[in-house]
């Protein structure tokens, strides 16, 4: 943990605890090298299990407020996501449900931006719009969305991430099953519709009704 996020974490700590933040940042940067000797981390460790995988979110599902991700099969392949709100819950000082909520919010809204014909842009992350594709037939034309990273985040898994860990087939076999071309004639899905029932899980899990 770099020095700003120590001290913002501090500042929360001492509000909620009613002492003062040098104080606060005495206590919390004791018990996270405490962690580091225990857990025998190197915190300047490039490696991508050292700073991603950290083991507070290795066993999600023991965590007060862990959210079930519906619509994967397979625990591994929501595993990712899972650390995902886990990470930006604990940072945000929010719950896992309230993370997860209104990220369905932000993803509902960025498909309709770019289904009005609008780019999203997103500093630091990338581009999000719509692409136009010529079939080599000549048929009419179609529109995909697409995303473009941006340099930083780019820069960032080129440096973090070794060859022998990157995902290629599972990115092929996710754009072939999900291609418009794959489901029935006359089916149709939309992000609002899936986003709908993301938050009606959520809001039952959240009541112990799931």
């Amino acid at each position: 943990m770099n020095r700003m996020r120590l001290q913002e974490a501090a500042a929360r700590v001492a509000v909620q605890l009613g002492v003062s933040s040098e104080a606060a940042e005495i206590v919390l940067s004791g018990a996270l090298k405490d962690l580091i000797r225990a857990e025998n981390i190197d915190p300047d460790s490039p490696d991508p299990d050292r700073w991603c995988y950290s083991p507070r979110y290795e066993r999600p599902e023991s965590r007060p407020g862990y959210i079930h991700v519906p619509f994967m099969s397979k625990s591994e392949d929501a595993a990712p996501l899972r650390r995902v709100i886990a990470s930006a819950a604990d940072r945000a000082g929010t719950s896992d449900f309230m993370t997860i909520s209104i990220m369905t919010y932000v993803w509902e809204a960025i498909a309709k931006e770019v289904g009005a014909g609008n780019v999203v842009r997103v500093p630091g992350w990338g581009i999000y719009g719509p692409y136009r594709w010529n079939p080599l037939n000549g048929g009419e034309p179609v529109v995909y969305p697409r995303f473009v990273a941006a340099r930083p985040f780019r820069q960032e898994v080129r440096e973090l991430c070794p060859p022998e860990r990157a995902r290629n087939d599972a990115l092929r076999i996710f754009q072939r099953s999900h291609h418009p071309g794959s489901r029935p004639r006359g089916s149709r899905s939309l992000t609002m519709t899936t986003m709908e029932a993301w938050r009606s899980h959520i809001d039952r899990q959240a009541g112990g009704r799931d």
